[in-house]
């Protein structure tokens, strides 16, 4: 089946309002709410809970498998970061810690 500019210009456009559409529709809908105190404070997690989602897999899990060893060059790396982000609370330090031991780290495991 051969696509017409007109279906893909619809079809753009059609993907376009089913993303935008869920995503407008609880501020529009929350912006006029005056929430609970402990819903807000629930909501200050989320950002902190899907970035954990989105990372922690690529860590912990090599080849499909579960690597908790000193194998893992993913879980070394990000110990360090965690422990120099912390400590010094500098965000350029923690990414030069980070390319620097997964580069070592790399040609040493």
């Amino acid at each position: 089946m051969e696509l017409s500019n007109l279906n893909i210009y619809l079809l753009i456009i059609g993907i376009a309002i089913v993303t935008y559409i869920p995503r407008c529709l609880p501020i529009l809908y929350l912006s006029k709410k005056d929430l609970p105190n402990w819903l807000k404070d629930w909501m200050k997690f989320i950002p902190s809970g899907v970035f954990a989602a989105l990372i922690l897999p690529s860590v912990l899990i090599q080849d499909g498998r579960l690597n908790l060893g000193f194998t893992n060059i993913n879980l070394i790396t990000s110990i360090l970061v965690v422990i120099i982000a912390v400590k010094k609370k500098s965000l350029g330090l923690s990414i030069a810690v980070g390319v620097f031991s997964i580069t070592l780290l790399t040609f040493i495991i």
